[in-house]
């Protein structure tokens, strides 16, 4: 035996498919969003700048190390070894002159 829907059950149980439908897509591009992350808009990080602009998040170490959110780090490249820890290596030896 089949049933007959009345025009406005009919129209109802279309409405309550479209709700369905919106909702489900929705709920995929909420899941997409939460599993890849927001757009990048193009962003390339590539350098400690970069890194320090976009993500801002910065080891409490020193030199300053900016890590993203994949976990690449960026070191500080204005980091002087020599001013920091002033050793007797030969990189750090300062010469008057220029001839040791």
């Amino acid at each position: 035996m089949k049933m007959k829907l009345t025009k406005r059950d009919a129209k109802e149980l279309k409405i309550v498919q479209v709700v369905l439908l919106v909702v489900l897509v929705v709920g995929l591009l909420i899941t997409g969003w939460f599993a890849w992350g927001p757009p990048a808009h193009g962003r390339r990080i590539d350098s400690f700048e970069s890194c320090m602009r976009y993500e801002k998040e910065v080891l409490a170490i020193y030199p300053a190390v900016c890590m993203t959110k994949d976990g690449r780090r960026f070191t500080d490249p204005n980091y002087d070894h020599c001013a920091v820890e002033p050793t007797p290596s030969s990189d750090c030896i300062k010469l008057k002159g220029g001839r040791p």
